[in-house]
């Protein structure tokens, strides 16, 4: 006797994991396309009686009026992932032989009984039922029925010659297995055109048999309002009345089946699935009032090449219509989730995220910012080909029309978190980082997270990133430093806008108290503290740039700049934050009488656009060197050279271009 495959249930759990993965991306080309189809069978009564699978099932199905199934097969011709997904029916595949469609999953296998003599495709799949108008005569019905009863059984005859016990039929299936497929194929075709003219009282997928409650078919009504329902934690959509549907497939459908009955029913000879360890990304977005930005930002996601994954939207208290919107986004694609929360900040919000997701590898976007569409797909390929727990890339900053690239300063390779450390947050040039602290640069593996996120403390409000990247850099066994480059980080004056109060320095001095206090429990604050040193000045300097002239004993301000004289006309170059930050305090310190005579910027058309009085660096020969410095609002030396050069370039005396002094970069303590 044949040996019959027995799954176990744990592979009944990766089988359905499978499965549900292909449901995903059926529904997600559904809901791009505006495409009906329903749930059926056991998978529309799991969802209904479960919220989920009927534990012990083993397949999924859904339904499809055939005009839809035309609209959805040519969508897939460029819109499914054909790395991943096979859509098989009679026309993709020449050897496959049954009246209903299946996508399956590339890279596995499922063997039916009495099946592997047919070359077709056989991995894991779903089952994409087409249903047809069946006749209302009642006499024309059940010829009809026949007719698809002789489909149905010549479609069977090339397994049912060879697996089929009794003499008499196996006769009947080989002499049936002599009609051309493609023949039989035209018979079907035929009768659905007949029966589609017009619309009748019930439907029927025709080569696959009811119950005999319903043998001639179902409510053709059912199929006139879908609604989306719960199926494993994801949205799919079923019948409104569902009732008609399933009580004319199993009759008292909520009452569940004696126990011995409650196995897997599916005959298997042979079954490879896909590894446990599938690679799979959760992308975490916090939420907060970016109404203006944030449908850019999701566009980008569900655009990427890579589809893999899962993207969890965390609202944090927003008061304008993002949440809104993040509810739209997810009643367009099963892939994306929204958690809605009490403000409570982007730690809290990223906890939220983290708790929520189920992917291996996280990654953060920022909802003002956008991704090209290979950027996840490049950093989960560069992860399998090295097994790297952490993987970095460089990032583009935009601003206006502009962009420029900040680069990871480490060389590209491979590191351990010993080897990193030299280099980690201070590259050894002002101020350059060695990796920049930005979570979404990176792809890293969840169970990091799980204890670096998860212990910081979420009354840390800024840099917050810092604070999870570089304790997860010394969780990590394998850290990957990359040249990929496709996250835009999107620079906004409501993004640049920072306090100026006390409160801003308590909130930085807790997030470096909680870095030091990281670091010298990992044993690393004696190689690190340098580094942190050189961030606080670095980060002191973009918001609080008073901080260092307290301890200044003369009249002059500005101390980073060797100290500026009552009475001086400066020109500010350089808008984004540090610029803004000196605009702010030399407005602050009205006693000292410093002018700022005029504020210059490449990019100076996005800050006139956000209401800042900015003009383009030309500007600054209408001046006539009346004008005793020119300050450079960056902090990084590689952009000041090229700022510099332009402003020599500009006739611009260099005695008054001023930039920090050697002194201050060089001071290894920085007190607050």
């Amino acid at each position: 006797m044949e040996q019959i495959y027995r799954i176990s249930d744990e592979e009944l759990k990766q089988l359905q994991a499978a499965e549900l993965e292909i449901l995903i991306e059926l529904d997600r080309i559904c809901r791009k396309y505006q495409i009906q189809y329903s749930l059926d069978g056991g998978t529309l009564l799991g969802a209904v009686r479960h919220k989920g699978f009927i534990p012990w099932d083993d397949d999924i199905d859904v339904i499809m009026l055939r005009e839809e199934y035309f609209k959805f097969r040519k969508a897939c011709k460029h819109e499914l992932d054909h790395k991943r997904f096979f859509l098989q029916d009679y026309r993709s595949d020449p050897h496959y032989r049954w009246g209903y469609a299946k996508i399956r999953r590339n890279g596995t296998e499922l063997m039916r009984p009495g099946q592997e003599k047919l070359k077709q495709h056989s991995g894991v799949y779903i089952d994409l039922f087409v249903a047809d108008n069946v006749p209302d005569n009642y006499m024309i019905r059940s010829f009809h029925y026949l007719f698809c009863f002789l489909i149905r059984k010549m479609q069977y005859s090339e397994v049912g010659k060879d697996a089929e016990k009794n003499y008499v039929k196996k006769i009947l299936y080989r002499m049936l297995s002599k009609v051309p497929r493609d023949t039989i194929f035209h018979m079907r075709n035929w009768l659905a055109a007949r029966s589609n003219r017009r619309r009748t009282e019930l439907i029927s997928h025709y080569t696959f048999e009811y119950p005999k409650r319903c043998r001639y078919g179902l409510p053709r009504k059912c199929f006139d309002e879908m609604v989306e329902m719960e199926f494993e934690g994801k949205r799919f959509f079923g019948f409104k009345d569902y009732h008609s549907y399933l009580f004319g497939h199993y009759g008292d459908y909520m009452t569940l089946p004696p126990k011995e009955e409650r196995i897997p029913h599916l005959e298997i000879k042979r079954l490879k699935l896909i590894e446990p360890d599938t690679f799979s990304i959760s992308i975490i977005i916090p939420v907060y009032n970016v109404e203006s930005y944030i449908e850019k930002c999701l566009n980008s996601v569900l655009e990427q090449s890579y589809k893999e994954f899962e993207c969890i939207l965390v609202d944090d208290g927003s008061t304008d219509k993002s949440g809104i919107i993040c509810d739209k986004f997810a009643a367009l694609d099963s892939r994306i989730k929204v958690i809605h929360k009490k403000n409570g900040g982007l730690v809290s919000a990223r906890k939220a995220g983290l708790k929520a997701a189920s992917g291996q590898f996280i990654g953060c976007v920022d909802s003002d910012d956008w991704i090209e569409k290979d950027y996840f797909e490049n950093l989960i390929k560069a992860q399998k080909e090295t097994g790297a727990d952490i993987v970095a890339g460089n990032h583009y900053r935009d601003i206006g029309s502009g962009s420029y690239t900040v680069y990871n300063r480490i060389p590209t390779g491979i590191y351990d978190k010993e080897n990193i450390l030299s280099q980690l947050i201070y590259s050894g040039d002002f101020f350059e980082f060695g990796m920049p602290p930005s979570l979404c640069t990176k792809l890293i593996r969840k169970k990091i997270l799980d204890f670096t996120q998860m212990n910081v403390d979420e009354n840390i409000f800024c840099v917050e990133d810092g604070a999870v990247t570089y304790p997860s850099v010394l969780e990590a066994d394998k850290i990957l430093i990359t040249d990929i480059c496709g996250y835009h980080y999107v620079q906004h004056q409501g993004s640049i806008t920072k306090s100026v109060g006390e409160d801003d320095l308590i909130k930085l001095k807790l997030v470096f108290d909680y870095l030091e206090e990281t670091f010298k429990a990992k044993h690393v604050y004696s190689e690190l503290k340098y580094q942190l040193n050189q961030w606080k000045k670095f980060i002191l300097l973009e918001r609080q740039i008073q901080v260092f002239d307290k301890s200044s004993s003369d009249e002059t301000i500005l101390s980073p700049y060797g100290g500026i004289l009552p009475n001086s006309r400066i020109v500010i170059y350089g808008a984004s934050f540090l610029g803004q930050t000196i605009d702010r305090y030399i407005k602050h310190m009205k006693d000292k009488c410093i002018e700022n005579v005029l504020w210059i910027d490449r990019a100076y058309d996005n800050f006139q656009s956000q209401g800042l009085p900015v003009y383009p660096p030309e500007e600054i020969q209408n001046l006539h060197n009346e004008y005793d410095f020119v300050l450079i609002a960056s902090v990084t030396e590689r952009i000041v050279r090229s700022m510099k050069e332009c402003l020599l370039g500009l006739q611009v005396p260099e005695n008054k271009i001023l930039w920090f002094s050697k002194k201050f970069i060089q001071d290894d303590e920085v007190s607050w």
